[in-house]
């Protein structure tokens, strides 16, 4: 079975991390009773998730930071986490197949019905017959200690294995946190609000765990993971008599998962996978150690297409490329200024190398700048510059103006992480804005705003997709949030409908 391959380009990523959408884990779709999905007046291409509440209007909790859904550094034990890690992973593995598929069956019921239910479903029963409390335990343990380090010294892995390299603990993580997003679910539903949040406390340190090393597939599935909680928080506050969560919510570290260091390495990715790009001007080898490397820089390129690497057909695919790559190198650096005497010096490859180089560290810095902007900033000049480099040339169909197909099949995916990592931020913050208006209820005899300007006793946080006031307003009886991620790509977003008890 070819390795689970780790970058974010790869044809199964999406399906494989869960990116939130209307996934089986995070955000099932609910009976009428607790998502209606209704026509909505813009234009979109999925239609947001409606949800319907009587909320209770909850004021602040005395003390306001009673409650904590992320562990503070004086809770934290010395140690390393990952060991902890991985008994908890070993344990859910072991389980026999039809125990993993009852699990996930339990909980496709559960997601399904309102949590009013659970009793009548026997929800408590159904979870305990499946023996957790070893695996929990040791997961309990892990989300408790001061340091993680997964020390999987990547800088010293080069070529294909660069993004070949096994990660499968990362994906069983995030079975950790379905059981989690069950168990937290029961207690909600049974009102033991302090098992259920410490329950969420855990699957977000969990989340910031699996994303400590700075690969973005581990970051993708902490922002699944922390999503999942997210959206068990919503339907707790939306159900039950949950207390006031606002401060507990701003507690969260900010940015829950940081893509940044992340999106620094994938750009440094390309010179690991392709060791021809190391230096080329400078590296002084042989035109046969050239004509080598070209070799296999092409058999990653055709790796990163094809399931089997078949030698004979490398061989060809990298001569066909060498005989277009060259004259059109050649010729481009020359255009740029390159003193003609030093090319003419230079071996096919190093031609090739030198050209390719150049090429893939325009097409990275000409995205990922915008990338160091907040997000209403980068989003709108980052697809410009992204359009801009299709209409150049650079990306697209086909070869292009590179002479090996390396920055074209890397890089148009990895703007969608940091995407991801704001779809997020503004979940919480959206959850923080309908907790200030259960807030200002309880201050003014049950009564909800008309406005979000009506609410003084806290601030009400903005959206950071947009940076503009989360869209608040009355229809009908009922008052409306909508939690809107962004509405120029097609993405989940919620309409909360509220009334109050």
């Amino acid at each position: 079975m070819r390795p689970f391959i780790r970058h974010i380009t790869c044809a199964c990523l999406l399906g494989l991390i869960g990116i939130p959408q209307s996934s089986a884990d995070e955000v099932q779709a609910a009976d009428e009773s607790r998502a209606i999905i209704v026509n909505h007046p813009r234009k979109i291409e999925r239609p947001p998730q409606v949800f319907r509440g009587a909320i209770l209007p909850a004021g602040e909790p005395s003390p306001a930071l009673k409650h904590r859904i992320y562990p503070t550094r004086f809770e934290l034990q010395p140690g390393n986490s990952v060991p902890y890690y991985y008994r908890a992973i070993l344990g859910f593995t072991a389980f026999p197949e039809q125990t993993h598929t009852d699990f996930y069956a339990l909980m496709d019921e559960l997601h399904e019905k309102p949590l009013s239910t659970y009793a009548e479903l026997k929800a408590r029963e159904k979870f305990d017959k499946f023996a957790f409390g070893n695996l929990l335990g040791d997961l309990e343990k892990a989300t408790t200690r001061e340091t993680t380090n997964w020390d999987w010294q990547l800088n010293q892995v080069t070529g294909f294995e660069s993004i070949a390299f096994r990660l499968e603990e990362i994906q069983q993580a995030r079975g950790l946190a379905r059981i989690l997003t069950v168990r937290a679910s029961i207690y909600a539903s049974e009102g033991d609000f302090e098992a259920a949040l410490r329950d969420i406390k855990m699957m977000l340190k969990l989340a910031r765990d699996v994303a400590e090393p700075p690969i973005l597939i581990n970051e993708l599935v902490g922002v699944a993971i922390s999503s999942m909680a997210i959206y068990d928080l919503k339907e707790f506050i939306l159900q039950t008599d949950c207390p006031n969560l606002y401060w507990a919510l701003a507690a969260l570290p900010d940015p829950m998962i940081d893509m940044r260091e992340a999106m620094e390495h994938e750009a440094g990715l390309i010179d690991m996978m392709f060791p021809m790009l190391a230096n080329p001007e400078s590296t002084d080898h042989t035109p046969e150690e050239w004509a080598r490397l070209h070799r296999e820089a092409c058999k990653v390129a055709f790796q990163l297409e094809e399931e089997v690497s078949d030698p004979l057909q490398n061989h060809l695919f990298a001569t066909a490329l060498a005989m277009r790559g060259y004259p059109m190198a050649n010729r481009e650096l020359l255009k740029s200024g390159m003193d003609p005497q030093k090319l003419q010096g230079m071996s096919v490859g190093q031609t090739v190398a030198v050209y390719q180089k150049r090429v893939s560290r325009h097409m990275y810095d000409e995205v990922f700048k915008w990338e160091y902007l907040p997000y209403p900033d980068s989003r709108p000049r980052g697809n410009e510059s992204e359009a801009r480099l299709i209409r150049e040339g650079w990306l697209g169909p086909g070869l292009r103006r590179e002479a090996i197909p390396m920055a074209a099949v890397l890089l148009p995916a990895v703007r969608q992480a940091r995407r991801a990592q704001y779809r997020l931020q503004s979940n919480i913050r959206g959850l923080m804005a309908l907790e200030a208006i259960r807030m200002h209820a309880a201050e003014n005899g049950g009564a909800l705003p008309k406005t979000l300007d009506e609410i003084t006793v806290v601030p009400v946080p903005i959206n950071p997709m947009n940076n503009k006031p989360f869209d608040y307003r009355w229809d009908g009886n009922e008052a409306v949030l909508i939690i809107e991620n962004d509405p120029n790509i097609p993405s989940v977003w919620w309409e909360i409908r509220l009334t109050t008890r």
